[in-house]
């Protein structure tokens, strides 16, 4: 349902309720809720000692969400349109966060969608020659990249726009296509902080 309003359109809405509703009647069962995020953690650390079954089937639901809903806000969106208590708005928070996995930092430069790619470059031309001169380019392209898969991870995009190329004293502009294969993205592991 990528590109579209998971809200509009009846099997990711149908799929959003039904998750976000199991999970807010095992939260109410939970009684009121600590004053705050720290409290509530420590809450559920207790509750998988004391209650480990209902912290497990708590748990279940919640990684069913997170799998779901994997670096695709519009399905979570939609997932907490059906929570109109706020008290239960910060438990689901609080466990949906609890149960998230760690998840590589993504280039921004490799998520669906366009946007404008900025580039300044300079060197040598001629390197080590008797016409050895400046050289430099500036490049202002709109780009787009392709994901199948939620929002980041692409590994496709197209650019076109633009380019100014000065050299051995004598400025150029001339028209830029270019077409980029993504390999892989060097992201690394941080310690994972949810938002909706």
């Amino acid at each position: 349902t990528f590109g579209k309003d998971c809200c509009q359109d009846t099997k990711c809405s149908n799929r959003a309720q039904d998750m976000s509703e199991r999970l807010q009647k095992e939260v109410v069962s939970l009684g009121p809720k600590p004053g705050n995020a720290q409290a509530r953690s420590v809450f559920l650390d207790s509750l998988k000692h004391a209650n480990p079954n209902k912290y497990q089937s708590i748990m279940n639901i919640a990684a069913e969400y997170n799998k779901w809903s994997k670096n695709d806000s519009d399905k979570k969106r939609c997932f907490f349109s059906f929570i109109l208590n706020g008290d239960v708005n910060d438990w689901v928070t609080t466990i949906v966060a609890r149960n998230a996995k760690p998840t590589p930092l993504r280039s921004p430069e490799f998520c669906k969608g366009s946007g404008i790619h900025i580039d300044a470059n300079y060197g040598v031309f001629d390197l080590g020659k008797n016409t050895e001169a400046f050289s430099s380019s500036l490049r202002a392209l709109w780009s787009y990249t392709f994901s199948k898969n939620g929002n980041c991870g692409g590994r496709f995009r197209i650019m076109l726009g633009p380019a100014a190329y000065y050299q051995d004293n004598a400025w150029e502009v001339l028209g830029n296509l270019r077409g980029e294969l993504r390999l892989g993205d060097l992201g690394v592991k941080y310690n994972h902080t949810w938002q909706l």
